[in-house]
């Protein structure tokens, strides 16, 4: 899978396990989560971004951390959304 839908992904779930928990994105992070997604959205063909976006939203705190531990290493990069996934 491609980086941005990688961080398509990785945004939703986190957006999802914080409203889960009550949880805000913090104002410094809200700038960075809006250009990952404008990103993503930008890069993804028509649909595909729907459908990441919907995949992402089902994955569990569990199943999000294990999905960015399985990225490979030169795919990974410094992203907010990994690190959004802290409470």
């Amino acid at each position: 899978m491609g980086q941005h839908a990688c961080d398509a992904q990785l945004c939703v779930a986190a957006e999802r396990i914080r409203d889960q928990e009550h949880a805000h994105k913090r104002t410094a992070e809200q700038h960075l989560y809006d250009q990952t997604v404008a990103a993503a959205r930008a890069a993804l063909e028509d649909g595909r971004f729907e459908q990441v976006w919907a995949t992402g939203r089902t994955l569990s705190l569990e199943g999000a951390v294990s999905y960015t531990l399985a990225e490979s290493p030169e795919r990974r990069k410094p992203t907010l959304c990994p690190r959004s996934l802290k409470r």
